[in-house]
């Protein structure tokens, strides 16, 4: 009499769980915020100014110490940093026409943001994307 042959519904099993852990790590750690600032260099919002009321399209006049330039994958850069704006808890990143270079300063101009009271900084962010706040300037604005 033969046998029955071992079932595979374990080892099945095990390989999916396995395989599960692994991707439930790795998404994990990819969501987590880089925390290396260090060399970051900073940004100067000189432009709207802490409790202005402004209307849309609202616009960022910036500096950094480092030169901008139009990357055709990662949009604005300064070697492998790229910006981001953050209005309230919306991030943004600009396109290449959203931003124009004047002498040593930068405009920004923010897509339309709805009514209300915002904090809004500047950031950089490294290639995966992740925010990297070194020093930047926060300023609370009003959009009507």
């Amino acid at each position: 009499m033969t046998q029955p042959a071992p079932g595979r519904t374990p080892a099945i099993i095990g390989f999916l769980v396995v395989g599960t852990v692994i991707l439930g790590a790795s998404f994990f750690v990819s969501t987590l915020p880089d925390t290396s600032d260090d060399g970051v260099p900073p940004l100067t919002i000189t432009s709207p100014a802490p409790g202005d009321s402004v209307t849309n399209p609202v616009t960022v006049t910036f500096r950094t110490t480092e030169a901008l330039e139009l990357d055709s994958d990662l949009g604005w850069t300064a070697g492998d940093l790229h910006l981001h704006a953050m209005a309230g808890s919306r991030e943004i990143m600009p396109a290449a026409a959203d931003i124009v270079a004047t002498d040593s300063t930068y405009i920004w101009r923010l897509p339309d943001l709805d009514s209300g009271t915002y904090s809004l900084y500047l950031t950089w962010a490294g290639r995966h994307h992740g925010n990297l706040r070194g020093v930047a300037d926060t300023v609370v604005i009003h959009v009507r």
